[in-house]
């Protein structure tokens, strides 16, 4: 999912006496996002799954590996790695006989998803970041969704690593209705300003009761 823009939430998260501008912000939620990518590995009996995939100017960019919870065949993570650049005459050799080899490390990452699960198995958190295929100084995507279950219902809020509310989304079923909800960051805006009356209806109510309306320690990967 691409989001653009935010409705503004404050200050940056840091811890005390911290002041970061919103790079330092984003690149530390991508180095505290592979380090819980980690911890949930080592956790579990892990299985992967890859493929290759890239874009129109980048084809075969990246090494697509999901790393799979091999009891319950959940998905725990899925990281895009860059794959190894061959240049010239000797790199295309190279290439031929063995392929490019991506390089499993943090500085080789294009994108990362990382999922927390409940009790029940259902996705409370997910998190992500990616990169522009040719611009590593800043991820260009930084996302924190959390779950909720409200009966009948699934709802989702989503923000940036620096606390912006970019995305709602829920469906389900209410009453007897069906629930199809899908707000921008543009529809947040109108709706907190009294726009259009969305957050008063019933069904928004009861998709977002329960959900937060900042990401408070979620913005550091948990």
């Amino acid at each position: 999912m691409v989001l653009a823009g935010a409705v503004a939430a404050g200050p940056l998260p840091a811890a005390a006496g911290e002041r970061l501008t919103r790079d330092q912000v984003w690149n530390r939620f991508v180095e505290e996002l592979y380090a819980l990518h980690h911890k949930r590995l080592a956790a579990h009996r892990v299985r992967e799954s890859l493929r290759i995939g890239g874009y129109a100017r980048y084809p075969e960019f990246y090494e697509e590996v999901q790393y799979i919870d091999a009891a319950s065949g959940r998905v725990l993570s899925t990281i895009q790695w860059e794959r190894e650049r061959l240049e010239g005459l000797w790199g295309g050799l190279i290439a031929w006989f063995r392929g490019p080899r991506p390089q499993r490390d943090l500085r080789h990452i294009h994108s990362i998803a990382v999922n927390v699960y409940d009790a029940a198995g259902r996705l409370l958190r997910d998190y992500s970041a990616t990169f522009l295929p040719d611009h590593r100084k800043v991820p260009s995507q930084t996302l924190v969704f959390l779950h909720d279950y409200p009966a009948g219902l699934h709802a989702w809020r989503g923000f940036d690593a620096s606390g912006n509310r970019v995305y709602e989304g829920c469906r389900g079923e209410l009453g007897g209705a069906p629930v199809d909800l899908n707000l921008d960051d543009d529809d947040i805006a109108n709706a907190l300003d009294g726009e259009t009356g969305l957050m008063d209806t019933p069904a928004y109510r009861a998709c977002f009761a329960r959900l937060p309306e900042a990401a408070g320690p979620y913005l550091r990967p948990r």
